[in-house]
Parts: structure tokens; sequence; C-alpha cells
């Protein structure tokens, strides 16, 4: 019986991230953001290019066990965290999830609870004219749903 080696690394050396890899890169992502560091930062403490830390926390390039140990430090997690099957379906990031980490972060270094009222007015007001702005698209909606009704009925009178 013959090993063909060179076909056996190639294999090896091409496969792509597994799910499991997949998880590891979304916890990884999910510390970076909680914690507030860039991938720069990041990538500077392990002595890393910035796209090759995009490629770990996107789930695009496999990540070693070294590699892990390292980033298990700088988030002062262990390791076992990154393979606890309670958390293999953590949720990516979102936009509105950064967005709300770094609002909090910032109405938490204002100085002032006048300034930190006018913040919450502020964003009262927004969500106001959001419902408004709603409340004014299902009036249209309806609006046209019932001018259709009524071409429809008429139409067929």
């Amino acid at each position: 019986m013959s090993i063909d080696w060179q076909s056996k690394t190639k294999r090896m050396t091409t496969r792509k991230p597994l799910d499991v890899d997949q998880a590891i890169a979304r916890k990884i992502e999910n510390l970076r953001c909680e914690a507030g560091v860039t991938l720069e930062k990041m990538a500077a403490q392990l002595d890393l290019s910035w796209q090759q830390m995009y490629k770990y926390c996107q789930g695009k390039t496999r990540i070693s066990c070294g590699r892990l140990e390292q980033i298990a430090r700088i988030f002062n997690t262990p390791v076992s965290y990154f393979f606890d099957e309670t958390e293999t379906h953590v949720e990516q990031p979102t936009k509105t999830k950064r967005a709300l980490l770094e609002l909090t972060r910032a109405f938490g270094a204002l100085k002032t609870h006048d300034a930190r009222l006018a913040i919450v007015a502020v964003v009262k007001a927004m969500a106001g004219e959001e419902k408004e702005q709603a409340a004014i698209d299902k009036r249209d909606a309806d609006n046209l749903m019932n001018c259709t009704t009524q071409t429809h009925i008429e139409n067929h009178d």
C-alpha cells in the first residue's frame, strides 16, 4: 500500500476553516469589540499585520493553538472559552451593537448630569421622529392600499 504524501500534504494545507474555526473567530471578534480594542491594537499585541488579524476575526484564516493562547491571555480568558459548546452559536457583532457600545462609553465619559439629560432628550426626540415617520409611512401605505382596492372594485363594477 502506497501513500501519496504530496496530495495528502496539499489537501491539509488548503483546507478551509471549519465550523468550529468560524465559531472561534466570532468569539474573538466579540471579545475584541466588547473590550473596545481596535484590530490594529490587537494585531500589534500579537505582532501581526492588521490584515492578518482581520482574517482571524472574520474566520477566513484558521488560528493555531499557540496564537489562540496568546489571544486568550490578551482578554484574560481561559482558552477553553473558545471551545465551550454552549457558546458555539455566538452572534456576530452587529453595527447596532457596536454603536451601542460606543454610545455607552461616550455617555459614561460625560462629566455632568445635565449633559447626560441633554443626550437622553436628543435621543428621545430622534426616536419620536422615527415613530412619527413610521406612522406617516403606514398611513401612506394604508391609503395606497385603499386606493388600489377602490380602483380594483370600480374596475369590476
